[in-house]
């Protein structure tokens, strides 16, 4: 998904806190917005989920991995749409963390705002279509799919963002970008957020936001709305509140972060939601996913809240390692064009090798993965990077 900070850092100082605590804060290359280093870490964790759990399961069809160990893997991992749940915490974290400064409001206003998503996300959306597009039409990887044709509502769809609420929107072997439509009406909805936050403080418009979430999923329920995965907009708002309660002024924010046991509380929601995946199957779980991304969120957010607290933190500095970090900045292009690489490099390099079950899950790990992120991190200079710099510059 979409990074909201993406540019090399430089390590400065540790930055006192409105409460007179440390935290490990970074400044961007141009020392506009805070930027923590384990936030890029807790997002390329996500995206490397996303990668395993669609690229090893390449090894395993027709039937399922041999070893108990890896047959545990694949049924906790079935789907990567946990993965997306985190990184709408995280976007809304992001998003909210340099408003820390600016008594929550948004500089340029709402208009500035969305011109400035924009430019982060479209043009390396409308590069991964187009390569899926020309990966599609490939040979092999067109048999694989019973030669798919690309039709203009699909072109429409992903020109405006609205690919997943369209009838038949979706690109056929790069179904991972629906979830960039699902981000943007997430943020529609923040100028909102930060009006009610303003007026109530940011505690009350997140519950608010949550409940009001959850409750549209039942009206819309077997309608075309329903696609708009409407949790979502309490998973953004809960991302939004982890960045008040981690490095907000209130009061209130520096007790908690000092009191919960934040990373324990992780470890309890993401235990539950593994447990009961690996106990009733995913094909159960899939009926009751939009109650499972609650506990997932509350996990996501409370490593992001137990990470600001002041002082040593191991999680944090795993996090914030360099090779961890580094892919966290490409993690939004290593996203969006995995799916269709990893269509390629199997066709063409494991299929015609005939390899064994783990010969094929090591060449996966040892070959097609790193391959992939090569490609995304070149994908990420070539069409993400620069229209960082075109955002940035927008409404100054």
């Amino acid at each position: 998904m979409q990074n909201v900070s993406t540019d090399v850092s430089q390590v400065v100082a540790p930055e006192p806190t409105p409460h007179g605590t440390e935290v490990p804060v970074q400044v961007d290359a141009l020392g506009l917005r805070p930027h923590l280093a384990h936030v890029d870490g807790l997002r390329a964790v996500a995206a490397l989920y996303v990668v395993c759990v669609h690229v090893l399961p390449r090894a395993w069809l027709p039937g399922a991995p041999r070893s108990a160990a890896l047959r545990m893997v694949a049924k906790l991992t079935s789907e990567g749409h946990f993965a997306v749940t985190a990184f709408l915490v995280i976007s809304g974290f992001c998003l909210m963390l340099p408003l820390m400064r600016s008594g929550l409001r948004l500089r340029g206003g709402s208009a500035v705002f969305f011109k400035r998503r924009f430019w982060r996300i479209a043009p390396p959306l409308y590069a991964a279509f187009l390569l899926s597009v020309a990966i599609l039409q490939l040979p092999r990887v067109r048999l694989a799919y019973g030669y798919p044709q690309v039709n203009l509502r699909q072109v429409l769809a992903h020109a405006f963002l609205v690919q997943m609420p369209v009838p038949g929107g979706m690109l056929l072997g790069n179904g991972v970008l629906w979830s960039v439509s699902v981000e943007c009406f997430a943020y529609l909805s923040f100028p909102l957020l930060l009006w009610l936050s303003r007026r109530f403080g940011p505690i009350l418009p997140a519950i608010v936001f949550m409940i009001a979430g959850y409750a549209a999923i039942f009206p819309f329920r077997n309608t075309l709305l329903s696609v708009l995965q409407w949790q979502y907009l309490g998973v953004f708002a809960l991302g939004a509140l982890a960045a008040c309660a981690g490095y907000g002024p209130w009061e209130w924010a520096a007790t908690v972060k000092k009191n919960v046991p934040w990373y324990s509380l992780a470890v309890a929601c993401i235990g539950s939601v593994m447990i009961y995946c690996a106990a009733r199957g995913w094909a159960v779980a899939e009926r009751y996913i939009a109650i499972l991304d609650l506990p997932i969120s509350f996990a996501a957010a409370a490593v992001l809240v137990g990470a600001a607290r002041p002082g040593a933190s191991r999680i944090r500095g795993v996090l914030g390692s360099r090779p961890l970090a580094a892919i966290g900045l490409f993690s939004y292009s290593l996203y969006m064009i995995h799916y269709p690489l990893a269509d390629t490099l199997c066709q063409y390099l494991l299929v015609p090798l005939r390899l064994g079950q783990g010969a094929a899950e090591a060449a996966l790990l040892a070959i097609v993965i790193p391959i992939i992120l090569l490609a995304a991190y070149g994908f990420y200079w070539a069409f993400e990077r620069p229209f960082h710099q075109i955002a940035r510059r927008t409404g100054r």
